[in-house]
């Protein structure tokens, strides 16, 4: 959930924000969360690495 203004805000550093943002809507469960979260706390991942493997398992972006 984003207010309009925030688009409007951010347009010039990051004109496809919503339609990023869009396209993550969903992917996110309680479950998902709590995994990502213990990679990240108790396996010592970087929150970077987390992210880009959760992004590239969900076929958000390239390898």
């Amino acid at each position: 959930l984003v207010r309009d203004d925030v688009f409007r805000r951010l347009e010039a550093e990051a004109p496809n924000l919503e339609e990023v943002l869009n396209r993550l809507a969903g992917q996110f469960t309680n479950e998902s969360m709590t995994d990502l979260t213990y990679e990240v706390d108790v396996n010592g991942h970087t929150p970077e690495d987390v992210a880009r493997d959760f992004l590239t398992q969900k076929g958000l972006i390239a390898s």
